[in-house]
């Protein structure tokens, strides 16, 4: 059986297991200033998008330890029964003829270091495998062992053969928060001459470093959640409650699950600003209009956070049903940008918009850990959308709409950032209290951003970023777009397939592509206010103020130059 970007076997995942059994401003045109196509750091994903360039496609096989002679020394001992195969596309299975003399025993793994499925392994990681039988050392190489990340790109490595044990050690560090694929193929072979079934040990690697900054500013900032319930289906859970992450049970699952609550997080920084994206999840969305029923449900929003003071100044709120979606955007008076636009929604007060739990503290210094902001969301029952509870919504479109009356007899229930989720009394009344966990998304939705199939996360890697003119460029291989779901008519989207297209406004908001929010929330903001033809100042780092559009981290598009001149 073979592996690649559409998904990981089950059997791959559990492979101990196994083997043990056997008038409003244009959009603006260009970037502001002289940050337009500005320097980036990229790992992995290389320079920016002009014009219409193809994404670049993966890197080259890397043959580090062996040669093309050994490796045809050690072909010419395989069975000529035995199918053939480059480790890393299509299906290689082993004859059913008899093994060589001395050969009888099946030859396979028995045992990994680290394990298969094992998270947080060192990015320049040394794996350690067990077979059943001495390893012939001419046979294990990179053109008979195929070491990737995300499927794709080559992860080069030296390969040592001392009796049974195999050991493989990363030269170059792979991706930081990826997944590893390795692939042993059927020329493998033990002393004797007999091939190995093909076989495939992935793991996950090791979050970027120096996280604890934004983890400080998620938990400062995280809302304070109230989520209306018409059900068991509108409780938030973490996409992995169950303990896997084949979502395509999840609706089942969770009946016998307590419904503890998680928001995912995730950040990135330019020279002015920090974007805090948030997702909710659910395991279910029910049949409430204006949507229809699907599995594996998501909305979200985005705070945004002036550097230079430290405090939040823009909100979002993203949310669909069907061809419409929508992202909804606040501002705080302080952060003195136009709010003329219909792409603004509304400009309110820092302390409405976003209440400070302790308002000396922030009066103080704004900056200090104990000046925590929470933005009060709303999340509707049934429909899943992601709201402010101090906007009174739109009644006619069927979105938010939220009046005092409403709130009066609301049932719903009150979640508040914790140390530890704790589950939602029953039955719920207006204002249920429970806490939700905090989770980077880092560490969990990301690494698995390109596993699809009937038992993964999503249903195919058809989604590719196309990032716009000038822009730096997403991952070079398909990702995850749509969420698993055994209905039809509707899919919940990760986050990085989010896009700003509502069905109730004008075709204005088609010009930024699906992904945008996410992967480049700086030049969304940016178009979206109408930049410098809104009156708006590009960055000036002399100053240093204004707004600007290069990052100093962006992990989802491969950016980190931290500690920089730029990015002090």
């Amino acid at each position: 059986m073979g592996t690649g970007r559409s998904g990981l076997p089950a059997w791959s995942i559990a492979l101990l297991a196994a083997i043990g059994a056997c008038g409003d401003p244009p959009l603006a045109a260009v970037a502001p200033g002289s940050e337009a196509g500005g320097s980036h750091e990229v790992v992995g994903f290389g320079d920016v998008r002009s014009g219409a360039d193809a994404v670049p496609g993966p890197d080259g096989a890397d043959a580090t330890e062996g040669d093309a002679t050994a490796a045809a020394d050690a072909m010419a001992d395989t069975p000529a029964a035995t199918d053939g195969g480059d480790g890393d596309a299509g299906a290689a299975t082993r004859s059913d003829a008899a093994a060589p003399d001395g050969g009888s025993a099946e030859f396979a793994i028995l045992a990994s270091d680290p394990t298969a499925g094992a998270a947080a392994v060192a990015t320049k990681f040394t794996v350690t495998v067990i077979f059943s039988a001495d390893v012939k050392k001419e046979s294990a190489t990179a053109y008979t062992i195929s070491v990737r990340s995300q499927g794709v790109a080559t992860v080069p490595c030296k390969f040592s053969v001392a009796g049974k044990v195999l050991t493989i050690a990363a030269t170059t560090p792979a991706p930081p928060a990826s997944r590893v694929d390795i692939v042993f193929g059927p020329l493998v072979q033990s002393q004797q001459g007999v091939p190995l079934a093909e076989t495939t040990l992935s793991f996950y690697t090791a979050t970027w470093p120096d996280q604890a900054g934004y983890a400080a500013l998620a938990a400062r900032f995280a809302p304070i959640v109230r989520q209306a319930v018409g059900g068991p289906d509108d409780l938030l859970r973490r996409a992995d409650f169950d303990g896997e992450w084949n979502l395509a049970n999840n609706p089942v699952h969770a009946a016998s699950h307590p419904a503890l609550a998680a928001i995912t997080w995730a950040a990135v920084e330019t020279r002015s600003h920090i974007y805090l994206t948030w997702l909710y999840y659910w395991p279910a969305r029910p049949a409430v209009a204006p949507g229809v029923p699907f599995d594996n449900d998501t909305a979200g929003a985005q705070v945004v956070i002036e550097r230079g003071s430290g405090q939040p100044v823009a909100l979002q709120t993203l949310f669909k049903a069907k061809g419409d979606e929508q992202a909804w955007l606040w501002l705080a008076n302080e952060a003195g940008w136009p709010v003329k636009s219909s792409f603004v929604r509304k400009s309110l007060p820092r302390d409405a918009l976003f209440p400070a739990a302790d308002p000396a503290a922030c009066a103080g210094d704004p900056k200090a850990a104990a000046c925590v902001r929470r933005f009060p969301a709303w999340l509707t029952a049934g429909s899943h959308q992601s709201c402010l509870w101090i906007d009174a919504g739109e009644v006619i479109d069927q979105q938010c709409a939220l009046t005092d009356a409403i709130k009066s007899s609301l049932k719903h229930v009150v979640y508040s950032p914790a140390a530890a989720a704790t589950e939602p009394p029953a039955p719920t009344v207006p204002g249920s209290p429970a806490a939700y966990a905090l989770l980077p998304l880092l560490d969990s939705w990301w690494p698995r951003r390109d596993e699809a199939g009937p038992a993964q996360p999503f249903a195919d890697t058809q989604f590719t970023y196309q990032a716009p003119a000038g822009r730096p460029l997403g991952p070079p291989y398909g990702l995850g777009g749509k969420l698993v779901s055994g209905k039809e008519g509707d899919f919940g989207r990760p986050p990085w397939a989010w896009r700003w297209k509502p069905g109730t406004l004008g075709s204005s908001y088609y010009d930024l592509p699906r992904g945008a929010p996410f992967f480049d929330p700086a030049w969304l903001l940016w178009q979206r206010l109408g930049g410098a033809t809104a009156g708006i100042a590009p960055w000036s780092a002399a100053t240093p103020k204004g707004f600007s559009v290069d990052y100093c981290f962006n992990p989802y598009l491969g950016i980190d130059v931290r500690g920089t001149p730029d990015c002090p």
